[in-house]
């Protein structure tokens, strides 16, 4: 064999090693994302796995809702744009059939306007105290104007006089005595400071809802000395909006299937906060008792 063609093979099986070293790279590469997607895959997964058995074990829970909106006051000088449609939404989303897959049932009351007088909201606090049990959920949403009074603070109804708020007004201390007689979790949503009359009033409230063993997380749609805020373009005041974009599914952070009481805090603090400029942050307290809670099923 001459020596022209015993290079000629050396050549060859040089490049055939090469060929061969880059086939096992490229296979050991494809493998090496395929193992990565697939764990990731499998990460995201279990996530959902786990929020999905909880869905579909059989739910004891009830949810108990009254959302209140006031836009239309007998006196026009204190009428609000949104708050209505405020208390609107909330009810839907919270009513929404996906939802029947973490409650046994959904019970709400919706008063819009004239329709949330002193006295049917009374009557609605009246009905949460006679139904609601030790393993049920209960969630207050309140949109509207309130005002202080001293070192109280004060719910205006409709039909309901600033000028006389002592006889006409929801006086806060009061809802938590209500609050207090429940047995069980309860979220409420609080957005009623429209013209800087909230300041330092609910400290003492927040402190006692934190304290007692009635298990109330308050939500609140401000920090003192701040306005909340609504605007035609988004519909709705900042707060509102974003919870409901957060309990539609934008505040599921994990992908799990489920928005946590956790979530629904970020996602709704950082989005008011991008709405408002800055202007506006809201405000969530919760007892120890309180780990967390499971309050919407994403679309």
């Amino acid at each position: 064999m001459s020596s022209s063609m015993v290079s000629e093979i050396k050549t060859l099986k040089l490049r055939t090693m090469k060929i061969n070293k880059g086939l096992c790279w490229l296979l050991i590469c494809s493998l090496g994302i395929g193992l990565s997607l697939a764990w990731g895959q499998g990460a995201s997964q279990n996530r959902v796995s786990k929020a999905l058995r909880q869905v579909q074990k059989k739910p004891t829970a009830n949810l108990y809702l009254v959302s209140i909106g006031i836009s239309k006051y007998v006196k026009n000088e204190f009428n609000l744009t949104y708050a209505d449609d405020d208390a609107r939404g909330i009810h839907q989303t919270f009513t929404s059939a996906r939802n029947k897959q973490l409650f046994k049932d959904i019970k709400s009351k919706l008063l819009l306007n004239e329709q949330a007088t002193y006295g049917n909201i009374i009557q609605s606090f009246r009905w949460l105290e006679k139904n609601a049990t030790s393993r049920d959920l209960v969630i207050l949403f309140i949109s509207g104007q309130g005002f202080r009074v001293g070192d109280k603070f004060y719910i205006l109804p409709y039909g309901g006089s600033p000028d006389k708020l002592e006889l006409s007004g929801i006086e806060w201390n009061g809802l938590n005595k209500s609050l207090e007689r429940l047995n069980c979790p309860k979220l409420v949503l609080l957005d009623a400071c429209r013209k800087r009359q909230l300041g330092g009033c609910l400290t003492k409230s927040q402190k006692a809802l934190k304290s007692r063993r009635n298990g109330t997380v308050l939500f609140s749609s401000v920090r003192e000395v701040q306005t909340s805020q609504e605007a035609r373009k988004w519909r709705h005041g900042a707060f509102a909006l974003a919870l409901i974009e957060a309990l539609e599914g934008k505040a599921d952070a994990d992908e799990d299937g489920i928005v946590f009481l956790k979530e629904l805090d970020q996602y709704t603090v950082n989005r008011v906060k991008a709405l408002t400029y800055g202007a506006q942050k809201p405000l969530l307290q919760k007892p120890i008792s309180i780990t967390e809670l499971s309050l919407s099923v994403v679309k």
